[in-house]
C-alpha cells in the first residue's frame, strides 16, 4: 500500500508540473536615476574609519560630475555603478 501511495504522489507531481516552464528569473529592479549632489551629501555624512573607501567614493563622484546634467542628475545607465559603490548609502535613500 505504501508503494502505491508513492506512485500516486509522483504521478500527481509530474501531472501538476506538466506544461510549466522553469521558474521565472528574478527581475532586476527598475533603473533609478541618482542625483550626484545627494550622493555627495550622503558620502560626506557617512565619512568613517575606512579612509580608502571614502577616498574612492570622493574620486568617483568627481569623475561622475562629467556625466551629470546641470541639476546633478546622472543618467539611468549609472544605476548599477551607484548601487555597487554606494550601496550602503543609497539603499536607505531609495523611494
Amino acid at each position: 500500500m505504501r508503494r502505491f501511495g508513492r506512485r500516486v504522489l509522483v504521478a500527481f507531481a509530474e501531472w501538476s508540473l506538466r506544461g510549466r516552464g522553469p521558474p521565472p528569473e528574478p527581475r532586476a529592479p527598475a533603473p533609478h536615476v541618482w542625483n550626484l549632489w545627494d550622493l555627495e551629501r550622503s558620502v560626506r555624512d557617512a565619512i568613517g574609519p575606512d579612509t580608502a573607501r571614502d577616498e574612492e567614493r570622493s574620486f568617483l563622484l568627481m569623475y561622475l560630475r562629467e556625466f551629470a546634467d546641470a541639476g546633478g542628475v546622472l543618467p539611468a545607465e549609472f544605476d548599477p555603478l551607484v548601487r555597487e559603490r554606494f550601496g550602503d548609502l543609497v539603499e536607505t535613500a531609495r523611494p
